[in-house]
């Protein structure tokens, strides 16, 4: 029997495994595909500094751009602002996942790949695993079982979790031989026009020479790829995309319960995504660390009460900004474009963002629109979590 099973093995389920696996648990990891890594859904983006909070840092390597400014747009041609500094990078997907899931097997986590789980069952003090292998139906045993197979995961359910997440559908593409102005700079598109419930994004790679672009989607009247094809079009002419790819992405906020008997829900299975970005990657691997952790240290009495602390750590350390952010969110949808631009022209907002003066922008919009005073606080409550 293993001490924890870790279904998925994204940057949730290897950060799991890692971290239970360096506190000397005997850990199994299963991965549907036999790659890991593949296929990529994701556009790779992440925030260095909020990434190293967990204790890792990217190897150089594995980055494919380094970000160092943005331009917000409301329209095609219609920035919100001028551009602004921003620290990001953007992985390399599938070497990244692969790089995660090598340090959890070099900690002593035992990697088995083509692995489906089919079927959970409850045994006393852990559960059963019917697994689908490349060699057949076989049978796995663990103390802990932890779902981090992402959002179209069915371990948590199966085990006997039961919630419904909110999700936004997600497509991207890449394209060559394009020119971009700045080979440095992301451009992000928020209107309904060109990605209703959501937003688009471009992103240089290869300093310039490649371009990956896309956009997610809620409540919109069309698939995903009639408004990112219209984008493509739009932005670069008739450039032919050397790739699609994409998913769902969970913006909901993240679950609660995200623990049970001898259970943990990590990553996007737990919906552990910034909800107003839709980046995941910085949460799973923070969540991940502490179920590992948790897991871990409970094996003696793996109940509902004593993994609760799993969900109190993962609060602390990201997933209560995640929900302020979610309350923002859906109070900013209540504006349109014409009206945030027009506010922030008319009061210099951009640079006291710029200059992090963050109480000063409060008070000007609190003074200029007495109605938007509490979406001004809960902007400025969740900022320091935005990028995160």
């Amino acid at each position: 029997m293993y001490d924890v099973a870790v279904v998925g093995a994204g940057p949730a389920g290897s950060s799991t495994s890692m971290s239970a696996a360096r506190r000397g648990a005997k850990v199994l990891m299963l991965e549907e595909h036999l790659d890991v890594g593949r296929p990529v859904h994701c556009a790779g983006m992440v925030h260095p500094s909020s990434f190293e909070q967990s204790g890792l840092k990217v190897p150089g390597g594995l980055v494919e751009s380094w970000i160092r400014r943005v331009c917000i747009y409301v329209g095609l041609n219609k920035p919100l602002t001028d551009p602004f500094r921003l620290n990001l990078l953007v992985v390399d997907r599938e070497r990244f996942d692969k790089w995660l899931a090598e340090m959890a097997v070099n900690e002593g986590a035992r990697l088995e790949v083509g692995s489906r789980v089919v079927g959970v069952e409850r045994l006393r003090g852990g559960w059963r695993l019917h697994v689908e292998t490349p060699r057949g139906l076989e049978v796995r045993e663990c103390r802990v079982l932890v779902a981090a197979d992402g959002v179209g995961g069915r371990t948590a359910r199966l085990a006997g979790a039961r919630y419904r997440l909110e999700l936004a559908s997600c497509l991207q593409c890449e394209l060559v031989g394009v020119e971009v102005e700045d080979p440095e700079r992301i451009d992000l598109y928020f209107t309904s026009s060109i990605a209703p419930g959501g937003y688009a994004w471009v992103i240089p790679l290869d300093d310039g020479r490649r371009v990956r672009v896309g956009l997610g989607v809620r409540g919109a009247g069309r698939p995903a790829r009639f408004y990112l094809e219209r984008l493509v079009r739009a932005l670069f002419g008739h450039a032919r995309p050397t790739k699609f790819y994409g998913g769902c992405v969970p913006v909901g906020g993240p679950v609660t319960p995200s623990y049970g008997d001898s259970l943990l829900i990590v990553g996007d299975a737990a919906s552990q995504v910034n909800p107003l970005t839709g980046a995941g990657i910085v949460g799973a691997v923070k969540c991940g660390i502490i179920a590992g952790h948790v897991a871990s240290s409970k094996l003696s009495n793996p109940s509902a009460e004593e993994l609760k602390v799993y969900e109190e750590l993962c609060d602390e350390a990201i997933c209560r900004g995640y929900r302020l952010i979610l309350r923002a969110r859906r109070d900013l949808e209540g504006l349109s474009s014409s009206d945030v631009k027009a506010l922030i022209d008319r009061r210099g907002l951009i640079e006291d963002l710029r200059r992090r003066r963050y109480l000063k922008a409060l008070l000007k919009v609190a003074i200029a629109r007495p109605d938007l005073a509490l979406t001004a606080i809960r902007v400025f409550r969740v900022r320091d979590y935005i990028l995160s």
